[in-house]
């Protein structure tokens, strides 16, 4: 089971400094892939959880998304 959901976009260099991270620690992460050149993160379904948005960011238990500005 999937501590947190990491959405991003996977060849992103932002999005892979998160999930190399949460690997290292052994931290379970699920990857939900944002196509940045389909404008999916410029979307209302994405907007209503990053308003900036801005990816990577991640969601926990479906609760709140944290914007990942501060770990990039």
């Amino acid at each position: 089971m999937a501590t947190f959901k990491l959405h991003g976009f996977t060849m992103s260099t932002c999005t892979r400094r998160v999930a190399m991270i949460a690997k290292e620690r052994n931290i379970p992460y699920e990857i939900v892939p944002v196509n940045l050149a389909a404008a999916e993160h410029k979307q209302p379904s994405h907007l209503a959880h990053q308003p900036f948005g801005q990816v990577p960011y991640i969601s926990v238990r479906r609760l709140s998304p944290f914007p990942m500005i501060a770990a990039v």
